[in-house]
């Protein structure tokens, strides 16, 4: 698949799912954590906080299971829990080195959008050589917003000053690449394993569809 280059002048790249293959690690997380207070793992959790900040995680954890710990008690357990893996684990998906390589080639700009803390995005991607192709970084933590809304790209490309119908922005949640498709975005749907049973409705969102980044031709 050729990458248009000619009308995509900037790119806006999710984390966790896109970039990394780390989405199974927060979904062992949430299951060994709530194992700690005998609560057995549903799979409608995961649906119900994919597009949620860190902050938002922590409140729906404590109301719905009414956990006996304060959100800070339950972020700061979840950061122990994830550390190790973001410093020394989690991978990149396949071909994310050639491709981000392909793009600063071409002088596309290019910044993270991610629902991730700041410090465990900067632990995988200063590991992996990855933040030398990054204009900047931007959470939905500092944002203020989860990606059910528009907020975060919207800061993107401000900060990227390219136009929204230059801009491509990769992502594997539906609700995100809707949000994204609905202001004017290009987007880019990446197959993940904890994604997977929504690719139809995702192709019929997305202008593009790959299950990794060797996909594009270089």
């Amino acid at each position: 698949m050729k990458f248009p280059l000619t009308k995509v002048k900037a790119c806006i790249f999710d984390l966790d799912g896109t970039l990394l293959d780390s989405m199974g690690l927060w979904q062992d997380i949430d299951v060994a954590y709530l194992a700690r207070f005998d609560i057995p793992f549903d799979a409608s959790i995961s649906e119900d906080i994919k597009s949620m900040t860190f902050n938002e995680s922590a409140d729906y954890f404590i109301e719905r299971f009414q956990l006996p710990k304060s959100k800070a008690e339950i972020m700061d357990d979840w950061n122990d829990m994830a550390e190790e893996a973001y410093r020394y684990h989690i991978p990149t998906k396949p071909g994310v080195h050639e491709f981000l390589a392909y793009l600063e080639q071409h002088q596309i700009k290019m910044c993270v959008a991610t629902s991730c803390t700041k410090e465990h995005a900067l632990l995988a991607l200063d590991r992996l050589g990855l933040l030398k192709y990054f204009e900047f970084m931007l959470t939905c933590q500092e944002v203020g917003k989860n990606k059910e809304y528009p907020d975060i790209f919207l800061a993107c490309v401000e900060q990227l000053e390219i136009p929204i119908a230059q801009t491509m922005v990769f992502e594997d949640l539906l609700v995100a690449l809707t949000v994204a498709q609905n202001e004017g975005f290009q987007t880019c749907a990446v197959e993940d394993i904890l994604t997977k049973h929504q690719n139809a409705e995702v192709q019929q969102v997305a202008d593009y569809f790959i299950q990794d980044f060797n996909e594009f031709e270089r």
